[in-house]
């Protein structure tokens, strides 16, 4: 039996990594007593996928993993366990069973929609910024990671980046809402719509961090980012 778990990361622990989020979560389900399946091989490990992993400082609604079990247990059994057992700001949403022969679920994610909530910008500014990426061909940002720095083409993999109208407002989960979001008139809030390409994807603090390109200099860190919903392949 193949499950799946739909689960909100609260603002809280938004700034856990995602190895911190795999120990928590492995954890969780043991200490529930899942009858998780091991891999085999000298080192086994639990058979889970964790799809596609949050940035760090990003909360998520509607995050995911998939656990092999070796026997079937009742769905509302498995959330009311794991429940019990998840810390603070770990909420489960739902359990649903996954269909055999299905891909993996990290193969099956196609995009990911986030909310922005960005300080110190115009509406109007961001909005022409955002066209004019949309616009372009191919928007190239150098990316530094510790052992390389390499070059990323963002554009192909942005599907949608909009400001959302002065009277919006972000439906986030009460778990996920920073205390000051909402609160400063001088925030504006947009959508933006990422690309998953077998595992390949960008970070919406990458596209951020390349508008200044476009005459629109911001930082990055001081926008609030929730993964609003992961979208999956359509069988």
């Amino acid at each position: 039996m193949i499950v799946r778990v739909i689960y909100e990361k609260g603002d809280k622990v938004r700034f856990l990594g995602h190895l911190d989020i795999v120990r928590v979560v492995q954890m969780s389900v043991a200490r529930a007593g899942w009858p998780v399946k091991m891999s085999e091989g000298f080192s086994p490990k639990p058979r889970m996928d964790f799809g596609s992993p949050l940035p760090v400082g990003v909360a998520g609604y509607e995050e995911m993993f998939e656990v092999v079990l070796t026997e079937a247990r009742p769905l509302d059994w498995l959330a009311r366990t794991l429940s019990a057992q998840f810390p603070s700001d770990f909420r489960i949403r739902e359990i649903l069973p996954v269909p055999p022969g299905r891909e993996s679920l990290s193969e099956s994610i196609v995009a990911s929609v986030y909310d922005l909530d960005l300080k110190g910008v115009e509406a109007s500014a961001l909005s022409r910024a955002f066209d004019a990426f949309m616009a372009d061909e191919s928007v190239l940002l150098e990316i530094t990671r510790p052992k390389e720095t390499r070059q990323v083409d963002l554009r192909p993999f942005v599907l949608e980046a909009l400001v959302l109208p002065s009277t919006g407002e972000i439906d986030r989960p009460a778990a996920c809402s920073p205390a000051h979001a909402g609160q400063d008139n001088t925030r504006v809030l947009a959508s933006m719509t990422v690309r998953h390409d077998r595992g390949r994807t960008i970070r919406p603090q990458w596209v951020l961090s390349s508008l200044d390109r476009y005459g629109l200099v911001l930082d990055a860190r001081e926008t609030i980012i929730d993964r609003r919903k992961i979208l999956l392949e359509q069988h």
